[in-house]
């Protein structure tokens, strides 16, 4: 990471992990708690050593170690509107996972929701706010 890991993110990422792991909602939590942004929270994991599990998108740490675990299906359908939505927060044709959130906020829906809109539209979300994609 080239920086230290502060200690009072240490002890937040200690608090939240268990087995080595950190599942996504709780490191935005520890985000939130101490005021940084989610990527700085992801770097200090990577220098920590702890993974991401639980993807709060669906995409990933809900399986074993040698499988992804990915939880998401393509939607039966997408509305126009969401559709519409979700094109025009695209970057280089990819869903940044921070556009789904606020689309999701946006919209009142579950993040796993957009995950599954953007499946159906086989859009890729990408990058992940934690740098785990």
């Amino acid at each position: 990471m080239g920086n230290k890991v502060s200690p009072a993110l240490a002890k937040a990422l200690d608090a939240a992990a268990a087995k080595g792991e950190v599942a996504c909602v709780d490191a935005e939590d520890v985000a939130r708690a101490l005021e940084l942004p989610p990527a700085k929270v992801g770097e200090a994991m990577d220098a920590i050593g702890l993974r991401i599990v639980k993807c709060q998108l669906g995409l990933f740490g809900f399986g074993t170690a040698r499988h992804s675990g990915a939880v998401i299906t393509a939607a039966p359908e997408v509305s126009a509107e969401l559709e519409r939505e979700i094109r025009a927060a695209l970057v280089d044709g990819r869903m940044p996972c921070r556009a789904a959130w606020e689309i999701a906020e946006r919209r009142g829906l579950g993040r796993i929701e957009v995950a599954e809109a953007c499946e159906a539209l086989l859009i890729k979300i990408k990058p992940c706010q934690l740098g785990a994609f």
